[in-house]
């Protein structure tokens, strides 16, 4: 007998998370892991790196192929892995929020499209909104895209309106697309806790940006996370070592410390955010082994965007003599 979970209204059958699970766990083993990313970083040129990966699921790089033939790959990889989530997720609510952060990409462009008075270019089409769609809404009507992308729209207008920033809007929707992953995960303890570290950590990197190019955090602030907005107000002017110290009771605490304290030898935040992605995947590992829950496909999906992210960083940093290896970040398997 299958098992059966009531979730809202929706009746939820186990098997669907049981199949979810047996398909997530198949596709784990296809993920690239730890030496060949190190072959790949250490390989002399981009075609040596396509040898490597032609004995993957990137097989389909030809070995003379230039940027736009990688990205062309790169992004069918991605179709694949969403339109996988949506034949198996049984939580379409949160796998399709995830997706929706390139349309959330998309109406970044758009916004600012419109303050120049240009068409949109370079949109990309891995959103769960075709982007002619899209631009039809923002000439005709914002309510019609999912609500959670027309509230972020909507607001990102607004106080684009007051202040006359345009940097604003990138603030506003990636703050309104934070919050809304946390808001559909409540019910999700595990993605709840991921999302809220996500939060803390994006807030610290923008608070020290905010700082050196003297912006305004509290424009910028991301809410659902554990620190508010008046104790970030309350390290301006101070050394890294007061966030440090205000976060040493918490899980990502060796994150802060280590990248903060490269952030005040190199003046960049490269570092911060190589550990704070590397914390991330770590923390979505635990996720692998709970069956019947959409942890796992989360992970998978957040997992293969992150490996082609790394795959693209590879394969340009040859394309351009770019030493990456610095750069280059801790696989999910």
């Amino acid at each position: 007998m299958p098992v059966r979970c009531l979730r809202g209204d929706v009746l939820v059958i186990g098997s669907k998370y049981a199949y979810s699970f047996g398909r997530v766990r198949a596709l784990e083993a296809l993920l690239l892991d730890k030496p060949q990313f190190k072959r790949m970083a250490e390989a002399a040129t981009a075609e040596d790196v396509i040898k490597i990966l032609s004995e993957t699921s990137y097989a389909a790089i030809p070995e003379d192929a230039d940027v736009s033939v990688i990205e062309r790959v790169l992004q069918e990889e991605l179709f694949s892995v969403y339109d996988l989530a949506q034949h198996i997720s049984p939580r379409r609510d949160i796998t399709d929020l995830i997706q929706m952060k390139y349309d959330f990409h998309n109406a970044k462009v758009i916004l600012k499209s419109e303050i120049v008075s240009r068409e949109p270019v370079h949109l990309t089409p891995l959103g769960v909104v075709d982007t002619e769609k899209l631009k039809k809404a923002f000439k005709e009507r914002i309510k019609d895209l999912p609500a959670p992308l027309a509230h972020a729209v909507e607001k990102a207008r607004r106080v684009y309106e007051e202040t006359g920033d345009a940097q604003a809007i990138d603030f506003v929707m990636d703050s309104e697309y934070l919050h809304a992953m946390l808001a559909q995960c409540g019910d999700v303890p595990f993605l709840k806790e991921f999302f809220r570290f996500t939060i803390d950590l994006e807030n610290i990197r923008t608070f020290l940006r905010c700082q050196r190019f003297d912006l305004d955090f509290e424009k910028a602030y991301i809410e659902g996370g554990t620190i508010d907005v008046k104790t970030f107000m309350g390290f301006e002017g101070e050394p890294v070592e007061t966030i440090i110290n205000a976060v040493y009771t918490r899980k990502y605490s060796h994150i802060v410390e280590e990248g903060l304290k490269n952030y005040e030898e190199t003046l960049t935040l490269s570092e911060y955010e190589r550990l704070t992605g590397d914390f991330l995947i770590a923390y979505l590992k635990k996720a692998k082994l709970a069956a019947l829950t959409i942890e796992p496909l989360v992970g998978y999906i957040l997992a293969k965007e992150r490996e082609v992210n790394q795959v693209r960083l590879i394969l340009l940093g040859k394309l351009k003599g770019i030493d990456v290896e610095k750069r280059m970040c801790d696989p999910y398997v």
